[in-house]
């Protein structure tokens, strides 16, 4: 996790959080991860769902070799009054 470009350390088992206006991301590596979101008030909901894609099996697709349509997910990121940042 990381807060307007700072890293956050090791958060197991800590809570973050995360306000509006000041930038963070998450990046996952080859261990699980298990995240519980919580959104106040709600619609990010929105944005996850419209930048999914539904899941063919119950299992992990392989990787993909397409580079993501960065505009489109712009566009939807913008739609849901968030942005997408490199």
């Amino acid at each position: 996790m990381r807060r307007d470009d700072e890293p956050a350390g090791d958060l197991t088992g800590r809570v973050v959080f995360g306000p509006r206006g000041v930038r963070h991301r998450s990046t996952t590596g080859p261990d699980e991860l298990r995240v519980l979101f919580t959104m106040n008030p709600g619609g990010f909901e929105g944005l996850v769902r419209d930048m999914s894609e539904p899941a063919q099996r119950r299992e992990l697709p392989p990787p993909s070799d397409e580079e993501p349509d960065y505009e489109a997910l712009q566009r939807i990121a913008l739609a849901h009054r968030c942005e997408i940042r490199e």
